[in-house]
């Protein structure tokens, strides 16, 4: 039963009691758009994982030292940074390009020292992907 509140002099005007009929349309409503969010992040990942995956198959792999380590700072996750590792890498007109990987939690080793793997695309070199797990300390 829902309660309808009738001022016998506005009778256009007729309100609801009881809101409780909105729960499940609000409820409803974010759970869609909570979906959608959600959906869209999958395919995100997705996307950047076959991107990865391309660059490791197909891109040009070059060893690059690594020049310093870094704090991200644009995000926290359970009260910690992750880590960003910072690479310079020098073109063929002599100027350095400095080259930041993606966000790691924990750095396998203090890799400060070493050379990583640096996977570039062949057709545009902005296009890279640094894989800390293949670091070497000389070459």
């Amino acid at each position: 039963n829902i309660k309808i509140l009738v001022d016998t002099r506005y009778p256009s005007k007729a309100q609801s009691a009881s809101f409780l009929y909105l729960i499940p349309i609000i409820s409803f409503m974010v759970g869609t758009l909570c979906f959608v969010i959600g959906i869209k992040g999958f395919f995100n990942a997705f996307k950047i994982f076959k991107q990865k995956k391309e660059l490791i198959k197909n891109g040009k792999k070059q060893y690059v030292k690594v020049s310093n380590i870094e704090i991200d700072t644009s995000m926290r996750i359970n009260k910690k940074n992750p880590f960003k590792v910072i690479c310079n890498l020098e073109d063929n007109k002599g100027s350095f390009q400095k080259i930041k990987s993606e966000s790691y939690m924990f750095l396998p080793l203090n890799i400060e020292d070493f050379y990583v793997a640096v996977y570039f695309d062949t057709l545009d070199s902005s296009k890279y992907y640094i894989d800390i797990n293949d670091a070497r300390k000389n070459l």
